[in-house]
């Protein structure tokens, strides 16, 4: 089993380039269920009807409604590197505030001037 899990791990850091802390717990606590959601995220994440840029942006959306800071930094991050502009992300956040709330356009705009400006960009995630 703890051989699974290590091949587990590697093949979610392989894919996106970090593991959450909750992913390498289940990993060894239940691989069955993260392998079905590991399968699926990778459908997720394939070249289909939309492309990554739009996929990230809508990853930000969902981020910045749920106050996950670390998944807004993350995932502005890689629209950037994919080629968002900040001007689509300013409006991708604009729409998040609306439909969210006030407090998630504060929360959100925050990092993202932090990501423009340089900021601290965790390259693994973390929940503090």
């Amino acid at each position: 089993m703890a051989k699974r899990a290590d091949e587990l791990i590697q093949r979610i850091r392989d894919f996106r380039g970090y593991v959450y802390p909750y992913q390498e717990f289940l990993a060894r606590e239940d691989p069955e269920w993260l392998e079905a959601y590991w399968n699926m995220y990778e459908i997720l994440r394939r070249k289909r009807a939309l492309p990554q840029v739009y996929k990230e942006l809508l990853f930000v959306i969902v981020s910045a409604a749920k106050m996950f800071g670390p998944g807004i930094r993350t995932h502005i991050t890689k629209a950037l590197q994919l080629g968002a502009t900040k001007e689509e992300l300013i409006e991708t956040l604009e729409i998040a505030g609306t439909t969210c709330g006030g407090v998630v356009k504060v929360f959100g705009f925050r990092i993202l001037m932090e990501v423009l400006e340089g900021g601290p960009v965790s390259e693994n995630p973390d929940w503090g």
